[in-house]
């Protein structure tokens, strides 16, 4: 499963989907995520990819070493860091967006009040009201009892 967690909606710089792995099972009903994926406007997909073992963190293809800076052809520029174990802090400076994973329980998303009005996906749409939030594309509400997303400025 792939979900739609934060989408800058009108500019466009950024896409961040959640990957989960779903349960087939009847008698299983909880999902956790196995990983994130973030599509960054001049520099690429970075992929965070969590297994038993340990969380792996790629930019179109290449694996990369944490913590490091990459830096795009028009100058956009992500900054990869450790945190701790399996905590990765991802950090997109042309937008001033922070993503932390925390492995496969938790993934949080911060962005600036500059991106209020023009953002969609699980985390909402940044206009202050929580009963328009959780929609899919197609306008139908969505509920997840698990999902937080919250947005400060």
């Amino acid at each position: 499963c792939e979900y739609t967690l934060a989408r800058d909606c009108t500019g466009r710089l950024f896409d961040i989907h959640i990957e989960n792995d779903c349960p087939s099972s009847a008698v299983i009903h909880t999902a956790w995520t196995t990983g994130v994926a973030i599509r960054v406007a001049g520099l690429g997909l970075v992929k965070v990819i969590h297994s038993a073992t340990e969380t792996i963190v790629y930019l179109n293809g290449q694996r990369l070493a944490r913590p490091s800076t990459n830096r795009g052809i028009d100058g956009s520029q992500i900054t990869v860091s450790d945190a701790v174990e399996d905590q990765v802090e991802i950090f997109l400076a042309s937008s001033d967006v922070k993503v932390t994973f925390f492995g496969n329980y938790e993934t949080r998303v911060s962005v600036p009040s500059s991106f209020k009005n023009r953002m969609c996906g699980l985390c909402g749409n940044y206009n202050g009201k929580a009963d328009d939030d959780m929609m899919l594309p197609t306008g139908e509400s969505l509920y997840v009892s698990n999902v937080n997303g919250s947005t400060s400025a």
